[in-house]
């Protein structure tokens, strides 16, 4: 398991032992082992729940909740996403993630604009699908970018890539009251490039 996903080898012995695994890992399990992953969470969640020494009438209820959610699904589905983010936070590509792992991974999530920098072109509010895999920065390009600690789902900051005649990379807007921004290596520690602007939908 440590071989093939990213979890370090001490993390799996400390499940073995006496630590609570994670959920995405428990949906990893069950994807090498075929072992139903509904039955894992259960004694994962069951586990926990006795750990924590609740009252036996609270600790009933929330048994039978875990059943009832367990049965409609929900748990399988929100799993498969905490894997999927979990794979792509040990700074894999997304056709990487595909591959490695064998799970389906959609390279271009959609983020929505928070600002004016690009209109009228790309308007406040427009939803942005972005190439994950692209972020070399080629000149009249778009490329969305974050300040650390921000992450993908909030994101919505866009520049347009120029290369100067001295060499380094000026990021640009459409919107005149934005200054162009020289892309210097003080600031690449600060802002990630998320990667290329593939499409557009502005608000009506």
């Amino acid at each position: 398991m440590a071989s093939r996903y990213p979890w370090h080898e001490n993390t799996l012995k400390s499940y073995e032992k006496d630590r609570l695994p994670d959920v995405d890992y428990l949906y990893a399990l069950s994807f090498v082992s075929s072992f139903p992953f509904q039955e894992l969470l259960r004694e994962r969640l069951v586990t926990g729940i006795n750990e924590l020494n609740f009252p036996g009438d609270e600790k009933e209820k929330l048994l039978e909740k875990i059943d009832s959610t367990l049965k409609i699904g929900l748990a399988e589905e929100l799993s498969t996403e905490l894997f999927k983010y979990s794979v792509k936070g040990a700074g894999l590509s997304p056709p990487e993630v595909a591959e490695k792992y064998e799970i389906e991974i959609d390279g271009c999530p959609e983020l929505t604009v928070e600002d004016d920098a690009m209109a009228p072109t790309i308007q406040k509010g427009a939803k942005c699908k972005v190439d994950l895999t692209d972020t070399n920065l080629s000149p009249g390009a778009v490329y969305g970018f974050c300040s650390s600690g921000k992450t993908g789902a909030s994101l919505s900051v866009l520049r347009r890539v120029q290369s100067s005649i001295s060499g380094p990379i000026i990021l640009v807007t459409d919107n005149p009251n934005y200054p162009p921004q020289e892309f210097t290596d003080e600031m690449s520690k600060e802002v990630k490039v998320l990667g290329r602007i593939k499409s557009v939908t502005n608000p009506l």
